[in-house]
């Protein structure tokens, strides 16, 4: 560990401490004049506060999870946007007085062009002077974006890296979120290149022929990597996971494999895929589409009657899918509103849903946590935002999650019974400072929480069993969620606290996520044989796997901020119903029940409003006004697409209750 991984430790530590047991990072502490060390604990000093910046024109903001820190232009000394910085909060001003590291690497620009001269004119507020290199054809209303070359005082070297396109293209707006990211959208030449020498094959025979084999996905999916059958048996059911074998076509090391390993996943984003792999791999040649043979990587595991895997088996296979069904016409099926015309397969899906229903039990029962989330679904025509939904799980859904599961801890089962080296998922138990936090908001919301507070899975899972009637379910979920770690992947086996498993990976996509190609690689190497024995460097896959993911989420929730405000920049003035989700001293985030996200500034309310951070709500002299979960009227009053911010503000704001009648109200909600 290095001084920055340390303040990035001390950073996601609760309260900014951390307890450790090496030496060597206790000496590390002691080095550093905003540290200080009590026995094993090290925490950052109190005067001090850590964070990223926001820059604005005459200011900045450190952003913390609650509060941001205001810093006056005078006092950034030369802090830029998203810088890593430590922030002396103590004086009169708060002042950035260490730059931890610098997080621009790429600015985007307009360019302007007088006369024959190209000016360019930073997406963002910065203070420094730019000297730009470009040998690109640029004219008035390109976007670029600069790779920055040097950052010195008050001048940034650096040049051109690509053309983004014209501020007039329709989705110029999604391009620049992007291109902010440097995540890849095009595959360089020598991808294509490489592709020319792959050639479609053909089977002379198909394996499992006698299997019923079906692919079950979203109806506009285009990567079918995984496909399905079950058997009735003696002693229970055989389940065949069939996986597309990525591996087959993309070998280490050549012009695919680097690219998709600089990507390491495919990013869904609301209007688009930016694909891992090329589509020609992605969508024809790897893709299980029904009645086309495809070389796969099949599991085959024996069940007994009480869903307990008994048996497995990995093979190198040839399967064809004789259906490509959707989940939502096999949740008309299994909800009794259609029948299929193959009998046997409407009984294999039944059959498949008692399997699922079983081994969700099975999980539940050693600790899976049930969170009840909803994906925001966009309806987009010709650029145009038709609709905004929640994508809702039902059976169909859970049904090829509970073999994905399955499959995918039976891999990792077998990796550590037999003691070869792999890509492991894994997921920490929750920081116990972070899940008390959580938890007293609960009991803000009227949730009863037992005195005994532990990091057990039962125990958070009594909590969510006990609130699924409750109103503010949803939001109940989010809270707890926000107080768990990130999954990650890592070299060695440490559990995953989240679906209560002591083994876990990932098999079951090689076409949109990298580790599960490199998990196919090794099944090929050390179980089936086949391959020829490469090295690989699994921890420096490991970070790399883990950084991009948590990248790509990012970017995927940054799209749809900005489709929230493009679908809402038509619709100020108009009213909305939603409920107070976040609770800041400056204002409070209400979220639509379509999903979508905005802020109401206390500037907004006619008279003096304040915030009482330990029961998350708000009042005037005159009594309560708001709590976290209360469901309120909104009026929208701006939209900033180019920063993504939507404003709203409350309506019947004279609305007020008294703290005692609030104390009814939440014994009433109390569960």
């Amino acid at each position: 560990m290095d001084i920055k991984e340390l303040y990035q430790a001390l950073y996601d530590g609760y309260q900014h401490c951390i307890e450790v047991d090496d030496e060597s990072i206790l000496k590390l502490a002691k080095s550093s004049e905003y540290i200080h060390v009590n026995g094993k604990k090290i925490c950052l000093k109190k005067q001090y506060s850590i964070g990223t910046m926001d820059i604005k024109k005459e200011f900045g903001f450190l952003r913390q999870p609650e509060d941001d820190i205001y810093i006056d232009k005078k006092f950034l000394n030369g802090a830029m946007q998203d810088d890593f910085v430590i922030v002396d909060d103590t004086g009169y001003q708060s002042k950035v007085i260490h730059i931890i590291s610098r997080a621009m690497t790429l600015l985007l620009c307009r360019c302007h062009k007088q006369k024959e001269m190209i000016y360019f004119e930073p997406l963002i507020d910065i203070q420094q002077l730019l000297h730009i290199n470009y040998d690109v054809p640029l004219v008035e209303g390109h976007l670029v974006a600069i790779l920055i070359d040097s950052i010195d005082g008050l001048n940034i070297h650096g040049h051109v890296d690509h053309i983004i396109g014209h501020e007039h293209d329709p989705d110029i707006e999604t391009k620049k979120i992007v291109s902010s990211y440097q995540w890849p959208q095009a595959f360089i030449k020598d991808v294509y290149d490489s592709l020319k020498k792959i050639k479609k094959e053909t089977f002379d025979q198909i394996d499992f022929e006698d299997a019923l084999i079906i692919t079950i996905d979203g109806a506009d999916a285009k990567d079918l990597d995984d496909a399905i059958h079950l058997k009735k048996t003696n002693s229970g059911y055989e389940i065949g996971v069939h996986i597309a074998d990525v591996s087959h076509y993309v070998k280490p090391n050549d012009k695919i494999d680097q690219q998709a390993f600089s990507k390491t996943t495919s990013v869904y984003l609301a209007d688009r895929v930016i694909p891992m792999l090329p589509e020609y791999l992605s969508n024809d040649l790897c893709s299980l589409n029904p009645l086309e043979p495809k070389k796969t990587l099949s599991i085959l595991m024996q069940l007994d009657v009480n869903y307990k895997v008994i048996s497995h088996a990995f093979h190198s296979s040839v399967i064809m899918s004789k259906y490509r069904l959707t989940y939502g016409e096999v949740n008309l099926i299994l909800q009794g509103n259609k029948n299929h015309k193959n009998r046997e397969l409407q009984d294999m899906l039944f059959q498949l849903n008692e399997v699922s229903k079983g081994l969700s039990k099975i999980r539940y029962q050693r600790g899976e946590m049930n969170f009840h989330t909803e994906e925001m679904k966009f309806h987009i025509e010709n650029h145009q935002i038709k609709s905004v939904s929640l994508r809702k799980q039902d059976d169909a859904e859970k049904l090829i999650e509970s073999l994905m599961l399955l499959a995918n801890e039976t891999v990792a089962k077998h990796f550590n019974d037999h003691h070869i080296a792999s890509l492991y998922r894994t997921h920490d138990v929750p920081d116990i400072g972070k899940l008390q936090k959580a938890l007293h908001i609960l009991t803000q919301l009227g949730v009863s929480i037992p005195h005994q507070l532990n990091q057990d899975a039962h125990f958070i899972q009594k909590i969510i069993e006990k609130t699924e009637t409750h109103p503010q379910k949803d939001l109940i979920h989010m809270i707890i969620l926000r107080a768990m770690q990130k999954a990650k992947y890592e070299s060695q086996v440490s559990g995953h606290f989240g679906l209560g498993a002591t083994y876990y990976t990932h098999f079951t996509s090689p076409i949109r996520r990298y580790p599960d190609l490199i998990i196919h690689r090794l099944i090929h190497m050390f179980i089936l044989k086949d391959h020829d024995i490469e090295k690989l460097d699994l921890t420096d896959i490991a970070k790399q796997t883990s950084v991009q993911e948590r990248m790509a989420l990012s970017l995927e929730r940054d799209v749809n901020q900005l489709k929230s405000c493009e679908f809402m920049v038509d619709k100020v003035n108009k009213t909305f119903s939603g409920v107070v989700i976040a609770t800041l001293s400056r204002g409070m985030f209400i979220r639509l029940d379509s999903g979508i996200e905005g802020f109401v500034s206390l500037k907004t309310f006619k008279q003096h409003v304040i915030y009482h951070e330990h029961t998350v709500s708000y009042s005037d002299r005159r009594g309560l006004l708001y709590r976290l979960g209360d469901r309120v009227e909104v009026e929208l009053i701006s939209v900033d697409i180019i920063k993504r911010h939507i404003d709203f503000r409350i309506m019947n704001q004279v609305k007020r209750r008294s703290h005692h009648g609030a104390h009814r109200t939440k014994q009433k909600g109390k569960v």
